[in-house]
């Protein structure tokens, strides 16, 4: 029999092989499934970022110096909380704050669920940013102080804010410190984050909330370093527990609850600060032209 004449296919390509498709098994493992858990992990990395860094700036300073240069440092929180927003913005708003998630609660912009999961993940992020610093930093802490025997100060302060050292302060002044420059910061974010208002291009407002924490910290950054953030203080201050002792709570005549409640009340009254006196005026403005959706 004659051979028959067959049309010869085409080869398919072949697929290279990829050991581990990291990004689609990463996309596939965390998203569609439940949207809080993509949240959590925005929030979590975004207050990451903001403590790490601007800890790391706080015992950088005093390795280098035996004191913290104050601007140094309020110029790398600034640059930390613009960058921790930016990480988690598109995707959980950004508040990398636990008294900003209490404020929106409180506003009617989010429900209790969503804050719970906000400030569980806020927490471990300013917790997690303590080993972390502290490995780095770890054969400077130990030349700092050598002796390791009264709760280590000043390096205890690395990781978690404590009253001045330079004069006598006393709890209600610095509840009202903490809670009033809460209150300054949390105005200015609503302010530029407030469509109705002349805002500023959504990229910008990131480095805009950065210089705020700057503006906070050159102003209210002396009785007890400007915590503004339960995250910043109470989560590495958990950390610097295990390794400096029960102290870190009880420093500062039981100090560490004002750096949680006073930033807390702050953002509360701060929130309802702007919509009292400036929100419900824009509800009877134009809204600017630049803001109205183009036809």
């Amino acid at each position: 029999m004659p051979l028959v004449n067959r049309k010869r296919e085409k080869a398919k390509p072949r697929k290279s092989f990829q050991f581990w498709r990291a990004e689609e098994w990463i996309r596939n493992w965390t998203t569609g499934q439940f949207e809080l858990w993509n949240k959590f992990w925005a929030e979590m990395l975004g207050t990451l970022v903001l403590v790490t860094v601007g800890n790391a700036s706080i015992a950088q300073n005093q390795a280098q110096y035996h004191t913290a240069a104050f601007l140094d440092i309020n110029l790398a929180y600034g640059l930390a909380c613009a960058a921790g927003i930016y990480v988690a913005a598109r995707t959980s708003g950004g508040h990398i704050n636990p008294a900003v998630t209490i404020s929106q609660l409180l506003l009617g912009r989010m429900n209790i669920v969503q804050a719970i999961v906000y400030i569980s993940a806020q927490i471990l992020g300013g917790f997690l940013s303590g080993p972390i610093v502290y490995l780095v930093y770890l054969d400077a802490i130990n030349w700092l102080d050598p002796d390791q025997l009264e709760n280590r100060r000043p390096t205890a302060g690395i990781f978690a804010t404590y009253p001045t050292d330079l004069y006598k302060s006393t709890l209600p002044v610095l509840f009202f410190d903490q809670c009033f420059a809460t209150i300054m910061l949390v105005v200015a974010i609503n302010a530029v984050l407030d469509k109705r208002n002349s805002v500023p291009p959504m990229p910008a407002v990131p480095l805009l909330i950065g210089l705020f924490v700057v503006m906070i910290g050159l102003s209210f950054g002396v009785n007890a370093g400007y915590a503004i953030n339960p995250a910043r203080d109470f989560g590495p201050r958990l950390f610097s527990a295990i390794i400096y002792g029960i102290d870190v709570f009880r420093v500062g005549n039981y100090y560490w609850w004002i750096p949680i409640v006073a930033p807390t009340c702050g953002a509360i009254i701060g929130g309802y600060t702007y919509l009292l006196f400036v929100g419900t005026y824009l509800d009877d403005l134009e809204e600017p032209e630049e803001n109205k959706p183009k036809q």
